[in-house]
């Protein structure tokens, strides 16, 4: 059984075969999230392209689960694939994330810091999930919304390290 510290976010991938009519499903979820799919196209036409599933645990001190399936839907095929076990361990241990807090002054310049730049959606942070390595690995629960008239807003979740020189390595936005 994998182990999981609370609020870490995971990323798990799966092969797609472009053109054949089979789809990948999400079929149980237990104590876990998930965040967000990404689909990366094939390279090549009829090639095998990626999909991406970011999921975050929700529950501390528990057994979390998940499990796909491919679908056919011209068949109606399901075949299930085994279910995946996690042990989501107590958050804050040594190099693990801490649980999602208030934002400090601090937490709301490296905020501004991270978005600076990016246009077409206005964020505000809510929480903020930190963990120290070489450098801050920051998870913010924000606010999203377009800026255009009429915008709804949504939830998203923004995720940023921060060298110790003050430099953003990397950002992703879910």
């Amino acid at each position: 059984m994998k182990k999981l510290g609370f609020c870490e976010v995971f990323t798990i991938e799966r092969e797609y075969q472009a053109g054949v009519l089979e789809i990948t499903i999400l079929v149980k979820l237990e104590n876990i999230a998930l965040l967000g799919v990404t689909k990366l196209p094939p390279k090549l036409i009829g090639g095998k392209g990626i999909e991406s599933y970011s999921f975050m645990p929700v529950q501390k001190n528990a057994i979390g689960a998940l499990q796909f399936a491919k679908y056919n839907p011209v068949s109606g095929t399901i075949l299930f694939e085994e279910v995946i076990p996690y042990d989501i361990c107590e958050a804050n241990s040594l190099g693990g994330w801490s649980e999602f807090n208030d934002l400090t002054e601090e937490d709301e310049k490296a905020f501004d810091l991270i978005l600076d730049g990016i246009v077409g959606v206005s964020y505000k942070a809510k929480k903020v999930s930190k963990q120290v390595v070489n450098g801050i690995n920051y998870r913010f629960q924000a606010e999203a919304k377009g800026v255009y008239p009429g915008a709804k807003p949504y939830n998203a979740v923004v995720s940023a390290h921060i060298a110790p020189d003050g430099t953003i390595d990397t950002v992703a936005i879910f």
